[in-house]
């Protein structure tokens, strides 16, 4: 079993900076950090993502760390492409994914999302003002198949060992096993090896936490059908998001080989916003920043490196301006270093307590009973525990499907990604 954390928000580590590739010793730092979340645990990995449209740099710099990383994942971008306004053309797709190539080793597809608006302007997580499109799920499943094999046929081109990722959509578990089906038909069977696994799109489904707890259910099931034991969950930062695939592990209703993914910019984010996360919860710097030194201190032994709580508290507001003089072009190589090392410390440390976290839950079902007690789902945590095979799911749900908040699309006719944000 391998549980990845992939952090996404590379921007706020500072690590497109462009006096870094020149400094050796500041990457040295940097990959100690990197290597040390990699390597500590057996089957708990340490991942960076960038994303290809907004970020197309970052892989190129990436590779700077790529021996003390597990992986490197990227996004299609497909979001931002329509947030901002542009066209998804053929041209820019064929762009993205000879980025993807050449830089990452995990790649996300461009999937067409069957939902439709029904109001003029709908936020995408104003679940009330979208439907689920039933009546293009196939062909939009058949575009998103298209999209995957143009995107390996680059790979090939390329002689790239990148994997792309099938990105499922549908609105329950027998759409989401049609999209897998038409999708599919698309891909010539000699292509279907380059496929690494499924990331469950929550769209068309939903994002309550009922709709957590099927995605976590149906993904395995995804999975297998294309002969693959990779799940990545998309966009979890919080403990309360894991819980449905924690709890699967434990009832051994996943494989004992699953490949588990998920990517989160929250503890990256959280250098920029003033937010760690120590084992007992979110904290802020702002009034924590003592007890967040003691914590990064225990690891990395801050105080040896010559780091008092002041100098920590001074660096994490800090700017490049610490430690390069602009008008002169000169840096000051042992600053650099002391901001790296700061800036990259609290966020690993962070990422590390929430690595912790992840595996306390799964030693023990207590752990995962305790969470999910404070949030208010210990009854149907505790069903979840118990399931086993599909089939156990399915009871589970006549039981605790109406116990559980739901926030799910409605189901009626589509839409591409450009309807979707209109």
């Amino acid at each position: 079993m391998i549980i990845e954390y992939v952090a996404s928000g590379a921007a706020h580590l500072r690590l497109a900076n462009r006096a870094l590739p020149d400094q050796p010793e500041v990457q040295a730092i940097v990959n100690e950090f990197f290597a040390d979340l990699n390597n500590k645990r057996p089957g708990r990995k340490f991942s960076l993502l960038f994303n290809a449209f907004v970020e197309p740099d970052f892989g190129k710099r990436f590779l700077m760390f790529k021996d003390s990383l597990y992986s490197i994942h990227s996004d299609s971008g497909g979001l931002q492409i329509v947030t901002r306004g542009d066209e998804i053309t053929d041209t820019l797709k064929d762009k993205i994914y000879r980025t993807q190539a050449l830089y990452s080793d995990i790649a996300m597809c461009f999937d067409e999302i069957p939902v439709k608006t029904i109001r003029e302007s709908s936020d995408r997580n104003d679940t009330t003002g979208r439907i689920f499109d039933a009546e293009n799920l196939e062909e939009l499943a058949r575009k998103t198949g298209r999209n995957i094999k143009r995107q390996i046929e680059i790979f090939q081109e390329e002689n790239s060992s990148s994997r792309p990722m099938i990105i499922a959509q549908g609105n329950c578990y027998e759409t989401y096993n049609k999209w897998i089906d038409c999708l599919l038909k698309e891909i010539p069977s000699s292509q279907r090896s380059y496929i690494g696994g499924v990331a469950m799109g929550a769209a068309a489904l939903g994002t309550g936490v009922l709709e957590d707890i099927e995605r976590a259910v149906y993904a395995v099931q995804l999975a297998a059908q294309i002969g693959k034991s990779y799940v990545h969950v998309l966009g979890v930062g919080s403990i309360r998001r894991m819980l449905p695939y924690l709890a699967l592990i434990r009832s051994g209703y996943y494989p004992k080989d699953i490949h588990l993914s998920y990517d989160s910019t929250t503890h990256t984010l959280g250098i920029s916003n003033g937010l760690y996360y120590l084992k007992d919860g979110i904290k802020k710097f702002k009034t924590n920043y003592v007890d967040i030194f003691h914590d990064i201190d225990k690891k990395y032994n801050f105080s040896k490196k010559g780091v008092d709580v002041m100098l920590f508290h001074k660096l994490m507001h800090a700017n490049s301006s610490y430690y390069h003089d602009r008008e002169k072009d000169i840096i000051d190589l042992d600053k650099m270093k002391e901001f790296y090392y700061n800036r990259v410390g609290f966020a690993t440390s962070s990422m590390e307590n929430f690595m912790d976290k992840i595996d306390e839950c799964l030693s023990s079902d207590k752990h995962i009973i305790r969470i999910s007690d404070e949030i208010g789902v210990v009854r149907e945590i505790h069903g979840l525990l118990q399931v086993k095979t599909l089939d156990d799911f399915l009871h589970w749900k006549k039981i605790y499907g109406g116990t559980v908040k739901s926030k799910r699309i409605g189901a009626e006719e589509s839409s591409t990604l450009e309807n979707f944000f209109a």
